[in-house]
């Protein structure tokens, strides 16, 4: 019977087992990885791993990089980059349930969306900060009391049961009232009214 550990030295046994071990442990971590967005579910995003390997990644689905404050119109086809945590995230994600503990999470299972730039779209002006999506520009205090919108036919803002619309046909305001200091445009009067075609004065509080 052949005695293997007379053939193999053992400073040379220790240092492959010790290779080996290295080598899984750096698998099981989670990485960063290039990934392109297929699709949207609200605050979540499948992504497809956009990386040649000797086997096949499955698409997954992971939270954004998006808060509560700011929420960037992710689509099909953005690009991006998965970051891992270093404890799973799906229990402040929404994704499950509980606090997270320090054990190790699977390697596609702790990771976020975080969108990358691409020299193909450059900011207009870049010394302003830009914003865009594909319906327009919405802007609004937490409650949704105060709202405005930007899209391609105008601007929209509305408070309580007043709305400001600026289009292509001026600007209309519905549901209040337009005043400049102290002069309303439904109530005012006219100062130094003329009978006939005379000139009259400019307009007063009414």
């Amino acid at each position: 019977m052949s005695i293997n550990y007379l053939k193999t030295p053992l400073g040379r046994s220790l240092d492959q087992f010790a290779h080996r071990k290295v080598l899984h442990g750096i698998r099981s971590l989670g990485q960063a990885l290039p990934c392109e967005i297929v699709t949207v579910n609200g605050a979540l995003v499948e992504v497809k791993f956009e990386v040649q390997s000797g086997f096949t990644l499955p698409n997954i689905v992971v939270p954004t990089s998006n808060s509560r404050y700011i929420r960037q119109p992710f689509q099909p086809g953005d690009q991006g980059v998965v970051f891992p945590a270093d404890a799973r995230v799906s229990g402040i994600t929404g994704q499950g349930g509980g606090t997270a503990d320090l054990s190790q999470p699977g390697n596609l299972t702790a990771l976020t969306f975080f969108p990358i730039s691409n020299t193909a779209n450059p900011p207009p002006d870049p010394n302003a900060l830009f914003l865009a999506g594909p319906g327009g520009v919405t802007a609004q205090d937490l409650g949704g009391a105060c709202v405005w919108k930007l899209t391609s036919s105008g601007i929209t803002a509305t408070i309580g049961g007043v709305t400001v619309t600026i289009d292509s046909n001026g600007l209309s305001v519905t549901g209040g009232d337009v005043k400049a200091d102290t002069i309303s445009l439904k109530t005012h009067l006219t100062s130094a009214v003329q009978s006939g075609g005379g000139t009259s004065g400019p307009p007063v509080a009414g």
